[in-house]
């Protein structure tokens, strides 16, 4: 009931939004929506993304101009990366930039194909002396993974467990121990024969650093973020912090998936990981990151950053087998789902402020963000 109060402390201001090619259908409507009534009322905006499709890209700007009564302009086109794209009521201007020094890199990536095997990767770790983060999608396959780890005789203390389900005060806790051990000023001692198992919540935002990662299988945007966390910031060969010059043996990225299959079923990635089946729900999309990755050896930045994007995310059915059409369309159809619901939950903008411009203005109920 108090949307347009909440709306009204936008007004005029800039609003900064990060990570935003993270959204799901749902809130990425949401987000639509936020946006048009956003420039409605003369404010302006930054969203800031390291990944975002180009589809997503025009769906943000045409959001944006319809707030500003713009709705028969172009549509930005430009593919290089990386790019700013800054739209105002004259023109969309797209200018590509420079990489940041030292921000470019070239990630091999091999393919692990059963836990065993990351488990038995990450025991050869450990005995090297390094650190390393097993990203999990799930809560449930992070807590199979310790145990499956303790039972190969690691010891309990070694291992930190990280996930959403905590409680808020453990959460923080394990947090900042994280930060401490991994986090960008840790030291050999803190660092060495320690094992991180963790869902996404490492994925973004936590500013930490492994000597090597495994990754269950995600869409590419996702992994290329997880692999920001792989040798972050340069490091001696003990592990300690350096200006410059990592002096680590060059980084792999480690992705636990399915054998690779030119024409698989819809069952291709339950059959190894139903939770991330049941997380990432868009077979054609994983089929598709597999796909990249082994055309292109690995995540190279940002030479390939675009194809690898485009190449998950087009929306282009000629390019998948026969066998993944149908879960393509059938996943499609929940995203169209999930967007309905967001269309109904939101306001309706050209109602002006009124019981009109939502179903239950005057109710209590929580609708979810």
């Amino acid at each position: 009931r108090h949307q347009s109060l909440r709306l009204l402390g936008l007004a005029s201001k800039v609003l900064v939004m990060d990570e935003i090619h993270a959204y799901d259908a749902y809130t990425g409507h949401l987000l639509e929506r936020l946006l048009e009534s956003h420039s409605r009322q003369g404010g302006s905006a930054v969203l800031l993304t390291a990944t975002l499709p180009i589809e997503q890209r025009r769906r943000l700007v045409a959001a944006w101009r319809r707030g500003r009564g713009q709705t028969d302009k172009e549509s930005p086109a430009e593919t290089a990366f990386p790019l700013l794209t800054h739209v105002s009521d004259e023109r969309i201007d797209e200018v590509p930039l420079e990489s940041m020094r030292g921000s470019g890199r070239c990630l091999p990536v091999d393919f692990l194909n059963s836990p065993d095997q990351a488990i038995a990767e990450i025991c050869d770790t450990i005995c090297r002396g390094q650190c390393i983060c097993w990203i999990r999608n799930t809560v449930d396959d992070a807590i199979e993974a310790r145990h499956k780890l303790i039972a190969t005789g690691t010891p309990p203390d070694l291992i930190t467990l990280f996930h959403a389900r905590f409680t808020m005060a453990d959460r923080q806790r394990i947090e900042e121990e994280v930060m401490s051990r991994f986090g960008k000023n840790s030291t050999a001692g803190q660092r060495n024969g320690r094992v991180l198992i963790a869902t996404q919540v490492v994925e973004q935002s936590l500013d930490v650093d492994f000597d090597a990662m495994i990754s269950d299988i995600a869409p590419v945007d996702l992994l290329i973020q997880r692999a920001g966390r792989l040798h972050r910031h340069p490091r001696d060969a003990e592990g300690n912090r350096v200006p410059a010059h990592d002096q680590r043996p060059p980084p792999r990225m480690k992705v636990l998936a399915p054998f690779w299959c030119e024409r698989p079923d819809e069952h291709w990635v339950r059959q190894l990981l139903p939770g991330t089946a049941a997380v990432y729900d868009d077979i054609a999309c994983l089929w598709r990151t597999v796909r990249v990755l082994r055309e292109f050896g690995g995540i190279n930045l940002p030479d390939r950053s675009r194809d690898l994007i485009e190449g998950v995310y087009s929306r282009d059915l000629d390019d998948l087998p026969e066998t993944l059409k149908a879960a393509a369309l059938a996943c499609e159809g929940r995203q169209r789902g999930k967007t309905g619901i967001a269309r109904f939950n939101a306001l309706k903008l050209g109602k002006g402020y009124s019981l009109d411009s939502a179903d239950g203005w005057s109710d209590d109920e929580e609708v979810g963000t």
